[in-house]
């Protein structure tokens, strides 16, 4: 999370408003969630990232709806969280961090971006290209949308859970 903030720092004259829906369960991460919201202010975004803690599942929808790109900043491994099908589902292009399974997800240059972990540069620079060329950006969203549909929809999950079951027998 930090490492977007990080990113978007070094872009912050070309974006709005940035933000962040979750929240924190156990003491390290509340400790992780007041060093965000000491970086946010003390590198003057504070009226640019809003930390809006956790949302239900109507909530996000709305979250959803008004986003333009949705930003995956996760630096350890991740299999593949559900937040990739309900982006897809909205339309928006995953910009994130290549780590874990993601990358059987998002097909970089396709329906979203993929980075290198931690390269904050290449991060904002994969938020500008969207940013600034309308064309890559409206393919992106398309190719997302289609992902979910297409991929992501549970019918055909668990029909390719159940083929690699056929397989392995």
């Amino acid at each position: 999370m930090l490492e977007s903030i990080k990113a978007l720092e070094k872009i912050k004259d070309h974006f709005s408003e940035y933000k962040i829906v979750g929240g924190y369960k156990t003491d390290e991460q509340e400790d992780y969630f007041k060093e965000i919201k000491n970086y946010i202010k003390a590198s003057g975004l504070s009226e640019k990232i809003f930390l809006c803690g956790s949302k239900y599942e109507a909530e996000l929808t709305n979250f959803y709806k008004k986003a333009d790109v949705f930003l995956l900043p996760s630096i350890w491994d991740e299999p593949a969280p559900m937040v990739i099908a309900e982006a897809f589902a909205a339309s928006l292009p995953i910009i994130a961090f290549n780590v874990g399974g993601l990358s059987e997800r998002i097909d970089d240059n396709n329906n979203g971006m993929l980075v290198e972990p931690g390269d904050i540069k290449i991060f904002s620079e994969c938020v500008m290209e969207l940013i600034n060329n309308n064309a890559k950006y409206i393919s992106l969203s398309k190719n997302a949308y289609n992902t979910a549909l297409n991929k992501l929809a549970l019918k055909n999950m668990i029909d390719d859970h159940l083929k690699f079951y056929e397989i392995s027998n």
